[in-house]
């Protein structure tokens, strides 16, 4: 029996990843499930809430094949220690997919002391296969060392690039009106990369012009590449740079996830034997279930396709580095649902590696938790209002921060301030400003607890709505735009009603006409002109000094 090695050629790297992208590099071809559980002392947790592995963990990976799968797989784990250090054979552990022991409960296994990564292997059963199989890692490990690391970036990046997809086609038309908001929130919260140009169409075709190009979408984000410990640097990479930057392959618009591919299409040129081939399976974490994604089609003939898949990387745990968006911000402890704006963490709306999230408030020396959810299409954590026991009758400021679980460790999270609807009070005209009959006005109203109003409307004195719009500049600070080409000198009744209470505040602000405000005159006896700074000098019809009479010229700005 000849046995079967891994044969590395000498082809270009450039030619070996355009021909893979000739073949087609999307991964959209619907693999095996498989069952995988980790466990670390007592606790248990499925696979899509782990973000890494340590040793000593225990694994159980277990295939979750169809009753009348009709090609007897083989399951191997391979544990890794490095690209120049062959494992030993004691770190691959392989089932019978097709037997009971193994369909019944797969494989469970501890992670060794000193391994860096851990690969799944399904291959159909041949003679010789795992022996095979072992023959290929150990004979070229850093190969395979590379395979888990691209293979694991690119299911993190593709996780966030689905989490958007998704978001947009959950929209209905009711919430397209608000689609450039939850766009650049989306982009935010998912680090990613939008065609801001896409708001500009027919608003029927937005959403999916937003939706193409999703290879260039995904932007580079340091915490997902850190988690992989990614090694595509050196010659090999910058050709792949080059290839991706070609009009071919892109135009120039190069991202991560293309760059995962362009990698993976570029390792499995090499990882070929007499009997099998090596296919990339990029894996989708749902509870405990992953499901495997191909990119070329399995054969079931020699030389018979072997599918690779990475698991968590076996580190040290690395949690996001999560920040306040706006750290000055004081939330509105009345809203419901409270959204608190976070960034600098993508992995934490797109996975589940952050889990059991609670937003833990202070107050009087006690803690009270309220739970939370990662929502990336609000840009943040949402928690539910306050309880009254929570809230209370304050005057001052709460404090509060989330906390959670990243994978098996505690997670501390940014630290917010809150306030109540009852701190929204005293509201007034910022003392500078006056509203003008006849034209549009743009106002300020100084108070505090701005996060606290939920509207403010306007009536003139004959009681007929205003337009207006208005937007929170500051904590205690609220401009308004009015238009008030059609209104009369008088009062006009502005209404400002807050979150969870039901009493809306009024003021009564003062309309007048336009009035000439002379603020300086720039004058000599000798000169021939005067210069008048001030406010409506367009009125101006004459203007006399010391008995000198002037006529307006022109109006300097």
């Amino acid at each position: 029996m000849i046995r079967a090695t891994v044969l590395a050629t000498s082809a270009a790297i450039l030619a070996c990843t355009q021909a893979a992208l000739a073949g087609g590099v999307a991964f959209d071809l619907a693999g095996p499930k498989l069952a995988v559980t980790v466990s670390r002392g007592n606790v248990s947790l499925p696979i899509d809430e782990v973000p890494s592995l340590a040793e000593h963990d225990v694994l159980k990976v277990q295939p979750d094949l169809p009753a009348d799968q009709s090609t007897h797989f083989v399951l191997v784990l391979a544990f890794l220690r490095g690209s120049t250090n062959p494992p030993p054979r004691d770190w691959f552990h392989a089932c019978q997919a097709w037997q009971a022991p193994c369909a019944r409960s797969g494989l469970t296994v501890e992670v060794p002391v000193g391994a860096q990564q851990a690969l799944v292997l399904l291959a159909p059963s041949t003679p010789g296969d795992v022996r095979t199989m072992i023959d290929a890692v150990t004979g070229r490990p850093g190969a395979f060392v590379r395979a888990a690391q691209i293979l694991r970036q690119a299911g993190l990046e593709r996780s966030r690039l689905d989490t958007y997809l998704a978001a947009l086609a959950a929209m209905d038309e009711g919430q397209r009106a608000r689609l450039a908001d939850t766009t650049r929130l989306l982009a935010r919260s998912l680090v990613l990369k939008v065609d801001s140009g896409c708001l500009d169409d027919a608003p029927e075709s937005q959403v999916s012009c937003l939706m193409r190009g999703q290879d260039s979408l995904v932007l580079n984000d340091g915490h997902s590449a850190s988690l992989v410990d990614n090694l595509t640097s050196g010659p090999s990479a910058d050709l792949a740079l080059v290839a991706a930057n070609t009009p071919a392959l892109g135009g120039g618009y190069y991202g991560p996830y293309v760059a995962s591919l362009l990698n993976v299409g570029k390792l499995v040129s090499h990882m070929r034997s007499v009997q099998f081939q090596y296919l990339p399976a990029v894996a989708d974490a749902h509870e405990d279930r992953l499901a495997l994604t191909l990119n070329s089609p399995p054969s079931f003939h020699e030389p018979y396709s072997v599918l690779v898949a990475a698991l968590p990387a076996v580190t040290q745990p690395q949690p996001p580095p999560m920040r306040a968006a706006a750290p000055q911000m004081r939330y509105c402890a009345d809203r419901d649902p409270l959204v608190f704006a976070v960034e600098g963490a993508p992995l934490a709306f797109s996975t589940r590696y952050l889990h059991d999230v609670r937003l833990l408030i202070e107050r009087d020396g006690s803690t009270q938790a309220i739970a939370a959810r990662a929502d990336a299409a609000r840009g943040g954590f949402v928690a539910a209002r306050l309880p009254p026991a929570a809230a209370g009758e304050t005057d001052g400021v709460l404090h509060a921060r989330l906390h959670g679980q990243w994978g098996f460790d505690e997670f501390s999270g940014p630290r917010f301030d809150l306030v109540t609807a009852q701190q929204a009070s005293g509201w007034t005209l910022a003392a500078d400003d006056g509203l003008i009959a006849g034209r549009d006005n743009i106002a300020h109203l100084k108070g505090a607890a701005s996060d606290c109003i939920a509207s403010i409307t306007a009536t003139d004195p004959a009681g007929a709505a205003l337009p207006l719009q208005w937007t929170a500049t500051a904590d205690d600070a609220i401009e308004l735009h009015l238009s008030l080409q059609h209104a009369r000198t008088g009062n006009l009744s502005l209404r400002v009603t807050r979150f969870g209470v039901a009493q809306p505040l009024t003021l009564d602000l003062p309309v007048s006409q336009d009035v000439i405000r002379v603020r300086s005159i720039a004058f000599s006896p000798a000169d021939a002109a005067a210069v008048v700074r001030g406010a409506h000098l367009e009125q101006i019809r004459s203007l006399q000094i010391d008995r000198q009479e002037f006529a307006p010229a022109a109006l300097l700005h």
